[in-house]
């Protein structure tokens, strides 16, 4: 059932030239005669064509995007594509997501999804990470935008399909206390058929922004909804930082002679908001076209830092909260003694019900320090007396407050911190350690553990972690990311968090990665379920070994040389050195061996390359 290569079938003296397949895997079957002289054939591994530099040279100049295969899902599963746009000096680069966007939903976005950054790498300001509803169009504060698209999923959903130009107006904007925005060409009439969209990020998460509307002068509809001429105000969630329909985008149009000081636009509900300008045919019959309104940012009432061994918190006005029309985001910040770890119990739980089952309707969130998720909360189920353990000694607790009818009391709960802290920590230069949740009925956790050594040695030195035993009892998981709810184990250096090694089935035989970086972080991590989802039990059970050998490093061009320890004597026994080599960018590296002399048996000493920064 495999699709054909190329022509599928060939024969002949003239050797063919066949394509790239488009996975990870190629069928061949071979029929010759008794006596024919037969083939020989090469094959290498490439990475998967799917990286883009896309160039917008003018304002008419627009260029198409999409997922592989779109509109059918991509040929290949576990795959990543990125695009990165540039725009002429001084303009910013415009995204708008066509046709059907079909991606897996979750939460937080970690099994496929589309990423948007402002700039040209992975390491620019995100703008946001999309899996559920389409986006809405994007701006770039610069002149580069950085897109990937990601799946880690057996069977991936259709994809997406989206348009890059270079925007017209618009754009993003970043920890500004006040800003002002006129419509194009203001004081004169705005152009017709125009679309701008601003992106407003507060500098934190405890801002809310307020709008004040100075003038609006549009097309005079009495009905919004249908308005050609139109200003749309857009939330973003404040949990999952996606655009959301609750509440609903607030829109003006029409004729507004008398503004300031009035609240056309409730505060937003989250640190950041969308604006989207939308024009249509010209409207001979009105003389003016224009708007101006003001942004201007507070900090939000709903914000609670608590740092103490125990304590108690509630939701606003519990037990007898007001009804309200707008929706509030509230979080507490609670810190415990190093060493220790957050339970919160929920001693009282009565929300407001859930008005449908998308994943946006969780009322309570909670992350451990560094934003690491651990768990989701529904409103339709009671949870009291449910524990809920951070990883480290800090967890965020997020709280969407929407008591529309105050029939419902809220939440009360207390926290505590008579746990210690599960795992992690600093690893000496040699040592051993070993994890276990058997019999703990632990549904997720996540342990760091990190290696530094002294710089002064670091470009000579190899640190090597060994790992034996049981992450779970699954088989054939793909490894880019953690798996939704599957225990998984990564190893990384810590300046550039190169991926140098990872693990998510059972170690069946030891798992050997050797850093020559400065510093190695470990991660183990178990994802928490969204609430209504039942998550499995914890099986890790493993041993982490490691020791720091006094050979390997970083290598830099143009030329180097690398030998054995103690070359031209022999080596020492018992040593693991990696080397990394780092010529120019666009640079091939050509190794020639002067001298080997190694033990016969290749399972005890052995020389290993790789085409690339990682170890396999």
């Amino acid at each position: 059932d495999s699709p054909a290569l190329g022509e599928m079938k060939y024969c002949g003296r003239e050797t063919p030239i066949l394509p790239e397949s488009s996975s990870n895997r190629v069928y061949i079957s071979y029929h010759a005669i008794a006596g024919a002289p037969g083939v020989i054939l090469n094959y290498e591994e490439v990475s998967f064509a799917c990286r883009y530099d896309i160039q917008l040279r003018n304002k008419s100049h627009n260029f198409t995007i999409s997922s592989p295969n779109y509109p059918q899902p991509p040929s290949t599963s576990h795959i990543s594509c990125v695009w990165i746009v540039t725009a002429p000096p001084g303009e910013s680069v415009h995204l708008d997501f066509v046709l059907r966007f079909d991606i897996k939903r979750s939460l937080d976005c970690s099994v496929e999804y589309v990423e948007v950054r402002d700039g040209g790498t992975e390491l620019s300001p995100l703008i946001g990470r999309y899996c559920n509803k389409t986006p809405i169009p994007q701006v770039t504060q610069g002149r580069r935008m950085y897109i990937k698209y990601f799946t880690d999923a057996d069977s991936p959903n259709n994809g997406f399909k989206a348009v890059v130009k270079i925007a017209t107006c618009g754009g993003t904007y970043f920890d500004e206390f006040r800003m002002s925005f006129l419509s194009p060409q203001y004081p004169k009439r705005y152009p017709a058929n125009t679309d701008c969209l601003w992106r407003i990020v507060g500098f934190n998460t405890d801002i809310q922004l307020y709008v004040n509307v100075s003038e609006l002068y549009m097309s005079d509809d009495s009905d919004c909804s249908n308005a050609q001429d139109y200003l749309e105000f857009i939330s973003v969630d404040p949990i999952s930082k996606n655009m959301t329909d609750s509440p609903p985008p607030t829109r003006l149009c029409g004729r507004h002679s008398i503004l300031n000081g009035t609240s056309l636009v409730p505060p937003s509900i989250s640190s950041e908001m969308y604006i989207r300008f939308h024009s249509g045919p010209q409207d001979v019959s009105s003389s003016r076209g224009l708007f101006a309104f003001v942004i201007e940012t507070k900090r939000r009432r709903c914000l609670y830092k608590m740092t103490a061994p125990t304590g108690m918190f509630t939701s606003p006005s519990y037990p007898n909260p007001r009804p309200q029309q707008n929706q509030m985001f509230c979080s507490w910040v609670i810190t415990v003694p190093e060493g220790r770890r957050v339970s919160v119990k929920f001693l009282d739980y009565d929300l407001e019900p859930n008005r449908g089952r998308d994943f946006l309707d969780y009322k309570l969130s909670f992350f451990s320090a560094k934003s690491l998720y651990i768990t989701s909360l529904a409103s339709n189920s009671s949870w009291n007396n449910l524990v809920i353990d951070s990883f480290t000694n800090e967890m965020n607790i997020h709280y969407m407050e929407s008591s529309i009818s105050g029939a419902h009391r809220g939440f009360k709960a207390e926290f505590s911190s008579d746990k210690p802290t599960m795992c992690g920590g600093q690893l000496e230069n040699q040592g051993s350690l070993s994890f276990s949740l058997l019999g703990q009925n632990a549904k997720y956790y996540y342990c760091e553990w990190r290696n530094s050594r002294d710089p002064m040695l670091s470009n000579q030195t190899t640190f090597t972690v060994t790992v034996n035993g049981t992450l779970n009892n699954m088989t054939n998981i793909a490894c880019p990311v953690y798996n939704a709810m599957y225990d998984s184990l990564i190893i990384q250096d810590s300046i550039y968090l190169k991926v140098l090694g990872t693990v998510c089935e059972n170690t069946t035989t030891p798992f050997v990665v050797r850093s020559p970086f400065q510093g190695t972080i470990i991660k183990a991590r178990k994802r928490g379920s969204y609430g209504r989802e039942t998550t499995p039990v914890s099986l890790a059970n493993f041993t982490l070994t490691y020791k720091t050998d006094q050979c390997g490093g970083i290598v830099h061009g143009p030329q180097a040389i690398i030998t054995s320890p103690g070359y031209p004597n022999k080596y020492p026994p018992n040593l693991d050195c990696a080397w990394v080599v780092e010529f120019q960018q666009d640079t091939n590296i050509h190794v020639k061996f002067e001298a080997v002399d190694l033990d016969p048996d290749c399972s005890k000493d052995f020389l290993r390359l790789y085409n690339g920064e990682n170890q396999g």
